[in-house]
């Protein structure tokens, strides 16, 4: 006879799923029961830690999904996941991190600093800080959008690892920019009256930005391609010319030059009409983060141009990705970026061009000691 549900909760990699199975009551033995097809009477099978390692390193490294692993293996894919969930549970955060590895009295960051973000799905974007001499990921988030909160998050994480920022490099975004730089309020209607009101003080004093003072590049390919989509309705001859002397401007080798060809394009962009200022127009708001890499040098090195680094190291976190279908949750996304950076950080640099970085991981350029134990072993040793 029927004796109610079991509620059964099975965490795969992409969320977690409640599956509700009937339970039958025996009235001669007394005895309550619940039967499953895909449930054998077979004994549970125990594997060994060996094994495991091989599986989440098969999943991670070899970039494998469930399905090949369960054929290869001969395992369920709901093992498969469990075990990807329990590692990526126990690594260490990037605070947890910079103590067991002493990053607060020793690190060789350079002190340029590159953040970006990477949409995981249409809710859940990746938020990385990345050094751009070690090429380590310092610190990174999973957040819901690219949200000034969210950075602001990712700077405490980062200076709480003991990284000390020198310098900013990143592709410009509205939330990015509001930590060195003050927003303007953005109005609903237009020639509406300003905030704060004359004579009516604020409800909140003016807040200065979480970076406020440090010097901040804005890359120049994103630059260009903004001025691109600036240009995109003008004739193609317009185009080419406008877009010549905008590169002309990014690209130039010295300060001098640039300014030299920005008043060129300034003088030239006064007898165009108004659609075709915009691009000259950007240029001018924009103009101190487009030289600062012409003017800053922290260490004695140039700051980097362009955020090639962290593209880089984002196609690398795509192409291990590229597994599953999707990260339905936060949880899961969160223990399977957890892994895969870890992955990362222990992973040598092999097609580096410099070669005191080649043959090298991140981290042993960080310590500037070589490092025997892999990244699967650094998680087993963590207590999180």
């Amino acid at each position: 006879m029927r004796n109610g549900w079991r509620t059964l909760v099975r965490k795969s990699i992409r969320r977690e799923t409640i599956e509700k199975v009937q339970r039958w009551f025996c009235p001669t033995c007394k005895a309550s029961i619940s039967q499953r097809k895909n449930i054998s009477s077979a004994s549970r099978v125990r594997f060994t830690k060996i094994f495991i390692d091989e599986v989440v390193k098969d999943f991670i490294q070899g970039r494998s999904p469930c399905g090949v692993i369960k054929e290869r293996k001969k395992i369920a894919r709901c093992t498969v996941s469990s075990w990807v969930n329990q590692y990526g549970k126990r690594c260490f955060t990037p605070k947890q991190v910079s103590v067991a590895l002493r990053f607060r009295t020793h690190n060789r960051w350079g002190g340029v600093l590159l953040l970006d973000g990477k949409y995981l799905n249409r809710n859940l974007v990746l938020l990385l800080a990345i050094d751009c001499l070690t090429l380590d990921i310092v610190s990174w988030s999973v957040e819901y959008r690219e949200t000034i909160s969210g950075y602001i998050k990712l700077i405490d994480s980062v200076e709480a690892c003991g990284y000390s920022i020198k310098a900013l490099v990143s592709d410009g975004h509205v939330a990015i920019t509001a930590l060195t730089r003050e927003t303007q309020p953005t109005f609903k209607y237009k020639y509406t009256r300003t905030y704060p009101r004359p004579g009516i003080t604020p409800a909140q004093p003016p807040q200065r930005p979480r970076l406020f003072g440090i010097p901040h590049q804005l890359c120049l390919a994103h630059a260009e391609r903004d001025l691109k989509t600036l240009v995109s309705k003008l004739p193609k001859k317009d185009q080419k010319l406008i877009l010549s002397f905008c590169r002309g401007i990014l690209y130039a080798d010295n300060l001098k030059q640039a300014q030299k060809r920005q008043s060129e394009f300034a003088s030239l962009s006064a007898f165009m009409p108004p659609s075709h200022q915009l691009a000259c127009n950007w240029v001018f708001d924009h103009w101190e983060a487009l030289i600062t890499h012409h003017l800053i040098r922290v260490r004695g090195r140039k700051i980097p141009s362009t955020s090639n680094v962290v593209e880089n190291i984002i196609s690398y976190l795509n192409a291990r990705l590229k597994i599953l279908k999707r990260l339905r949750s936060l949880k899961s996304a969160v223990n399977i970026t957890n892994l895969i950076i870890m992955n990362y950080r222990f992973k040598p640099l092999e097609n580096s061009k410099n070669k005191l970085k080649r043959n090298k991981t991140p981290l042993e350029l960080v310590i500037g000691k070589k490092i025997t134990s892999t990244w699967t072993d650094f998680v087993n040793k963590s207590t999180a």
